[in-house]
């Protein structure tokens, strides 16, 4: 396979491995899966490599470099094959090159992902988002007029309110990816909220 991208209406690119024969238009050989999403195989690649990785030292790209050979997408699992590397922290003889992650490919709201089982929103997000929508909805209707009315209708502070509802107004491309679960919070909801919202599109994809 071979990095590549699509560019949605948004403008947004979004990054994928693609087969050669299906590059070169050749459908019929392009296997059983002819292309997966980049961040999702790259997430578990790493965190397999991570967890199988007894040594546990280096950055994630030194130890994807050292430790990976290739890795081969089926159907329903992805095979890591472990690099040979005499000498180094780890490598038992007899210990098994091949590191098998469960996972496939499946569609959530027309996005292709690559399930493991493990992808689900956050609870808590998916909350303070249904809560951003439902007050958006309430000043578009006219029932709240100003931070402090929208407060009192929901039963929290104006300083919440002023923190959770610029999330009604996240990009409708990262908005679908919080809710499938296949973009994560670090640090937590509150963190990311004091922080501030920006308000263009694109810079908000960078700093989610």
């Amino acid at each position: 396979m071979s990095p590549s991208y699509a560019i949605k209406r948004n403008g947004q690119r979004y990054h994928y491995y693609v087969s050669q024969a299906r590059l070169q238009n050749d459908k019929a050989s392009a296997g059983t899966v002819a292309r997966v999403p980049a961040k999702e195989i790259e997430r578990l690649v790493q965190e397999a490599v991570r967890a199988s990785d007894k040594n546990g030292s280096g950055s994630a790209v030194e130890v994807l470099r050292q430790r990976v050979e290739r890795v081969v997408v089926h159907a329903d699992r992805i095979e890591i094959v472990k690099a040979i590397t005499d000498g180094m922290p780890g490598d038992e003889e007899g210990e098994s090159r091949a590191i098998v992650v469960q996972a496939k490919l499946a569609h959530r709201n027309r996005a292709v992902v690559l399930d493991d089982g493990r992808t689900a929103p956050d609870p808590v997000l998916l909350k303070a988002l249904c809560r951003a929508h439902e007050w958006r909805t309430w000043l578009v209707q006219g029932e709240a007029l100003s931070y402090q009315e929208l407060a009192s209708k929901a039963g929290v502070t104006s300083g919440y309110v002023q923190k959770v509802l610029p999330l009604a107004f996240l990009a409708p491309g990262l908005t679908r990816e919080l809710l499938d679960g296949r973009r994560r919070l670090h640090g937590g909801l509150m963190a990311r909220l004091n922080r501030g919202i920006p308000a263009d599109w694109d810079q908000q994809l960078n700093s989610f």
